[in-house]
């Protein structure tokens, strides 16, 4: 695959010291870069692909495989994502590194669990709800059988996934969520982990609880949450979590502010929103401006962050 970069390169350089001596090959050049990229991304897909299908090192092959699963799940392609980590799985298999087998293993039992997968044969919802039971029940066995093993780092990423599910399904239901019983299960499972590690996740663990009070409408709740959420980023340098905390507060001080106006609401939200230069940007396309005392946007129609 770098020699099909080089040779892009090398075009590319002979079409720079062909530019001189012509002005109309400058217009010319950025045509031409284009039809050479475009190939270029063809060409190394295609390489890609031969080289992981004909790779014969088990832990090599698996580690490609990861690529494009975690490719196709930054852009939500849950189904393409559930089969490149089963066939992770598959490859790990064959691999002597048993922390690869584990990591495949959990990986794949994490998507087949998600949410998005659903069954393809049941058009009226009939059947997935005790489907979406018995994936909770999977994930519990996965929890206690790692546990008993002291695998934490799997354990704690099988707590985390069913502290989201037991979140989800309290809001569902309309009780407020607060993970009774695997919000306890996944702080002790992280309290194995190193210090790194616990400072990295536990600011994501306080966030999903603090945020599904949001979806739940208990704002002053998630508000009181978030403080703490906010905290805990800053000791960790957290600046995604601490973002996304401090844009949760500024949309659920606006919701108060919706139900009831106060201008000490509507100054927490633009407070919360201004504290952060790298959310400082979003407040004008939610109307957040000391000028205005309404907001620009319904904020309840806003994207879930985090």
């Amino acid at each position: 695959m770098s020699g099909l970069v080089d040779q892009y390169i090398e075009e590319l350089f002979a079409l720079l010291k062909q530019r001189r001596s012509s002005p109309r090959l400058r217009s010319a050049l950025a045509v031409r870069m284009v039809v050479l990229a475009r190939p270029l991304a063809v060409r190394c897909a295609q390489s890609f692909f031969e080289f992981q299908t004909e790779c014969t090192i088990p832990e090599l092959r698996y580690t490609l495989s990861t690529v494009p699963a975690e490719c196709y799940e930054e852009i939500g392609d849950m189904h393409q994502v559930l089969h490149w980590r089963g066939l992770g799985a598959e490859i790990a298999k064959d691999c002597d590194d048993e922390d690869i087998r584990d990591e495949a293993d959990c990986n794949f039992h994490l998507v087949f669990a998600d949410d998005a997968i659903i069954m393809i044969d049941d058009p009226h919802g009939v059947k997935q709800k005790s489907w979406n039971a018995a994936k909770v029940r999977d994930l519990e066995i996965l929890y206690e059988e790692t546990k008993k093993q002291e695998k934490w780092k799997y354990t704690f990423r099988y707590a985390q996934a069913l502290l989201d599910k037991e979140l989800d399904l309290a809001v569902a239901n309309g009780r407020p969520p607060a993970g009774e019983k695997w919000y306890a299960n996944t702080l002790e499972a992280l309290s194995h982990l190193g210090v790194a590690e616990q400072l990295s996740y536990r600011p994501r663990v306080l966030f999903a609880l603090a945020h599904a009070k949001f979806d739940f409408k208990s704002y002053l709740g998630c508000i009181e949450s978030l403080q703490e959420v906010i905290k805990i980023s800053k000791v960790a340098n957290n600046r995604v979590i601490e973002t996304n905390a401090l844009f949760t507060s500024a949309r659920a001080w606006l919701h108060l502010y919706q139900n009831s106006p106060e201008p000490s609401q509507w100054s927490s939200g633009y407070e919360s929103i201004s504290v952060s230069p790298s959310v400082n940007i979003v407040k004008y396309g939610l109307g957040l401006s000391t000028a205005r005392r309404e907001p620009f946007v319904k904020v309840s129609t806003a994207a879930k962050m985090g």
